[in-house]
């Protein structure tokens, strides 16, 4: 499948964070961006503009000496949206390897990201998009 404008603009802004950090993503989102925290976030469940998404990003990194994002998964949903299921891999700074599923759900204006939520699981994220989750027996949380 290729991708669509949409899903290739958010698949650029994870590869710029992961090559060159938080600063990177911002060319790629609105200025007025709202980025909603995952549900039981220990942080703010809401931050907004570039500031937001650098506070948000510091604040989920500052244990890591090493994290990226690897995406498993990046498709437009029928109503524009991008949902994106990932792994967020990474050391701590107590040397813990971390390999995780995380989700987020995107929405663009143009070319730009004006929306972000974020999902512990790809469960939830799949529920939030509306869409089923996978067979049984999938790899897949």
């Amino acid at each position: 499948m290729t991708p669509s404008c949409r899903a290739e603009t958010v698949a650029a802004s994870i590869e710029a964070f992961n090559a060159r950090g938080a600063r990177a993503v911002l060319p790629f989102v609105a200025e007025d961006v709202e980025w909603h925290s995952a549900p039981g976030w220990a942080g703010k469940m809401l931050y907004r503009g570039h500031d937001g998404v650098l506070e948000l990003i510091a604040e989920w990194t500052e244990n890591f000496v090493d994290y990226k994002w690897v995406s498993v998964d990046v498709r437009e949903l029928e109503d524009g949206r991008v949902l994106v299921l990932n792994r967020h891999k990474g050391r701590t700074r107590d040397g813990v390897l971390v390999d995780a599923p995380l989700a987020s759900i995107w929405a663009l204006r143009d070319d730009k990201v004006v929306g972000i939520w974020s999902y512990f699981t790809w469960k939830e994220a799949r529920a939030a998009a509306g869409i089923g989750s996978p067979g049984v027996g999938s790899a897949a949380r």
